[in-house]
């Protein structure tokens, strides 16, 4: 059975990339492939939900559509959407690529009063298409890495990737791999890495450096990457732990420091910021207090978000959507929530988006986990968007790369 999901699943993955460089007609039989291989399967699939089907039947619709074959897209694409709209609502991103599927198809077919009907469905922010690249290719050293951040350095998109407490190798993502579908990371030599466990980064171009949320002695601590003469800032065992998520604004550096709630599957986050020059000196901080409020006393700090309760989240700003953008793994499930602001300190809407991605596919946990913004791959002014997230799989863990359009 998981050697029908995981031939499904490169089948799948295979026809997405050549319907994408606008060859719908040799895609259509690997999307009819991979459907029959899953429905042989039927609810024994582990790694395919009820909606990540549906998003398949619609992929194949909008192909068949491509080709003109509209009499066959039709009910596929409408039961698609119809389905992933009762089951999952609109704010399922197989729901809306799904709308966005079917819109397309009655312009296509010359039927405009009925795009128009649909279009009014769609929410006033919705993403336009999701794309599951698939694993990141890893080289050889990294295989098996499953933790990760990326950040900016020496104007390059620059990863970090390790297991557990292990030192971060660094690689270099090729950009060309991202066009092509299939994301790949490139070893490279840079600055020693003599950190482990790290949280969260940021790039800070005007020093020529990036700041480091790491674990060490199990204290949290700020270093700067490449290391500089500025010694580390190292917390105390009773401070929150900064640097669950982290991010620039302007010259300034966000962080985030999470606390579980008792009972919930859920942490409440607090907020401190920092000029970016100031970043080392605690005394330079401040923390968010709430009623648009900053103070210099930790303990005036209000909570500014709650979440599902994660290892690491990530916050980001999209020019585009011109909101800031909480990103993380739904507790105990297969989907990515995204929430939006106005600013880091909020106030945070409830998730407006919940990607699917693609459960393990063995065992009774259908988990995935540490979902991730990477702002710099960003194109279009934003309007398209990556994102990664970890996966079990027999042969290993994988960082799984999803694409993200908006409308």
């Amino acid at each position: 059975m998981q050697a029908q999901e995981s031939l499904a699943e490169i089948l799948a993955r295979k026809a997405s990339v050549l319907r994408r460089r606008g060859e719908p007609a040799r895609a259509v039989p690997l999307f009819q492939e991979a459907l029959s291989l899953l429905n042989d399967i039927g609810s024994k699939t582990k790694a395919y939900s009820s909606a990540r089907l549906l998003e398949l039947e619609s992929e194949l619709g909008a192909a068949l559509s491509e080709t003109g074959n509209f009499d066959q897209a039709e009910p596929l694409l409408m039961n698609a959407f119809r389905e992933l709209q009762k089951t999952e609502g609109m704010k399922s991103s197989a729901t809306q690529v799904a709308l966005r599927r079917l819109i397309d198809f009655f312009e296509r077919r010359g039927v405009p009063q009925k795009a128009s009907a649909y279009r009014k469905v769609r929410p006033a922010t919705a993403l336009a298409d999701v794309w599951d690249l698939g694993p990141l290719r890893l080289p050889s050293a990294f295989l098996r890495r499953d933790d990760r951040l990326s950040t900016v350095l020496d104007q390059r998109s620059t990863w970090l990737l390790w297991n557990g407490t292990g030192v971060p190798g660094m690689g270099r993502l090729d950009d060309a791999s991202l066009t092509s579908g299939q994301p790949t990371i490139i070893e490279t030599t840079g600055p020693p890495v003599s950190f482990v466990s790290p949280r969260s980064i940021v790039a800070d171009p005007a020093r020529r450096r990036a700041l480091v949320f790491h674990v060490r002695s199990e204290r949290t601590v700020l270093s700067a990457w490449p290391a500089s003469p500025e010694p580390d800032l190292t917390f105390g065992p009773d401070d929150p732990q900064w640097g669950k998520a982290s991010l620039a604004v302007g010259d300034f550096l966000y962080t985030y420091a999470c606390r579980k709630i008792e009972g919930l599957l859920e942490m409440e986050c607090r907020l401190a910021r920092v000029a970016m020059d100031r970043a080392l000196d605690l005394s330079s901080w401040s923390y968010y207090a709430g009623s648009s409020s900053w103070s210099s006393n930790l303990q005036d700090a209000r909570p500014v978000m709650t979440l599902d309760d994660n290892s690491r989240f990530s916050v980001q700003w999209s020019p585009y959507l011109k909101k800031y953008l909480a990103i993380c793994t739904r507790s105990l499930n297969h989907r990515i929530r995204i929430r939006l602001a106005d600013r880091p300190e909020g106030p945070w809407s409830e998730p407006v988006f919940e990607i699917e991605g693609l459960a393990p596919p063995f065992g009774v946990f259908p988990w995935i986990r540490s979902s991730a913004g990477h702002p710099e791959l960003a194109r279009n002014n934003g309007r398209v968007e990556y994102l990664t997230y970890s996966r079990t799989t027999p042969s290993g863990n994988q960082i799984r790369v999803v694409r993200l359009e908006f409308e």
